[in-house]
């Protein structure tokens, strides 16, 4: 009987011990290993009575939940790599097992599939394959993970347009004082909401402010108009539910007796952009000249230092 595939299996576990070597990364049947190892020293040992190599290796670990791993097991029958495929699937760490996200990706038949699939095609190939294996696996639970976090965060935002119309419209509240426009720019984890969307349109144009809006991931709003109006539009949308949300950069410049109106750069109505539209919103701040409040709300560079002064 042809034994080249237990010299080939016993390689791989070596490089994939080298590999993971920190303590739990990979799980083997020692017992099984041994007899393996003592079979290959043995010109005469049975090798259709050895057991079949069972292992596992944790292939994602969630930084928000310490235990929560998934880990890609393995079953290498007589036979791999050279004429059989080894038998792959997911499952949770044991630490993690009452938890909810780790079954589910661990349950996911759809990951399953594509990884047996994998399988089959190295071993058709007759190569060693627990590597591209963990790779593939690491891919395709990552392109889960964040698949998850999106729907997530939409079912969150769906949740909170809700509560929009509940709140208080700022324009009942709107300071009329005169003496200085004022720009703010914002910064949030999202902006997808429709109702969300809304009210930052519909407040800035009861506000009388200007501005622009790049909603989707992450979300930047810059705006201005007379500075009591634009706190008050700040304090609104303060008041929403929001992942995060914060002010990176303020601009207040003083009228000195000048119309409001002759000092502003900003559209008005309000215009917003699209999700894959970033590259578009900054160029277009970059046109009006508050290139330096977009760079402030991303936090790129030494940009962020809010000014106040008088119009020149």
């Amino acid at each position: 009987m042809d034994d080249t595939w237990l010299s080939r299996q016993l390689l791989e576990m070596e490089s994939l011990s080298a590999i993971y070597c920190e303590e739990g990364d990979l799980r083997v049947d020692e017992e099984a290993l041994e007899a393996l190892g003592a079979a290959a020293k043995d010109v005469e040992a049975s090798l259709s009575r050895l057991p079949a190599l069972s292992l596992s290796v944790r292939v994602f670990t969630d930084d928000a939940v310490a235990a929560g791993s998934v880990r890609l097991a393995a079953v290498l029958p007589h036979g791999y790599p050279t004429t059989a495929a080894p038998m792959v699937w997911l499952e949770p760490e044991v630490e993690a097992s009452t938890s909810s996200r780790f079954l589910q990706v661990a349950d996911d038949d759809h990951l399953g599939q594509r990884l047996q699939e994998a399988a089959l095609h190295w071993g058709q190939k007759g190569e060693e394959c627990l590597l591209p294996l963990i790779q593939t696996a690491e891919e395709l639970i990552r392109t889960w993970a964040d698949d998850l976090a999106v729907a997530m965060a939409v079912q969150e935002e769906l949740e909170e347009q809700e509560e929009v119309p509940t709140l208080a419209p700022p324009c009942t509240r709107v300071l009329r004082a005169r003496g200085a426009l004022g720009r703010r720019a914002m910064f949030s984890h999202h902006i997808i909401a429709p109702g969300k969307r809304q009210v930052i349109k519909d407040w800035a144009a009861q506000l009388q402010l200007g501005g622009m809006a790049k909603v989707g991931w992450p979300g930047v709003i810059i705006v201005e108009g007379e500075e009591p109006n634009v706190v008050a539009y700040v304090e609104a949308l303060s008041r929403l539910r929001w992942k995060h949300f914060v002010v990176r950069a303020e601009q207040m410049i003083e009228l000195d007796g000048m119309p409001l109106d002759s000092l502003r750069v900003l559209p008005v109505p309000l215009e917003e952009f699209p999700p894959d539209g970033m590259s578009e919103f900054s160029a277009r701040c970059r046109h009006l000249g508050v290139e330096e409040l977009f760079l402030a709300a991303l936090k790129i560079g030494d940009k962020a230092a809010s000014k106040k002064g008088k119009k020149r």
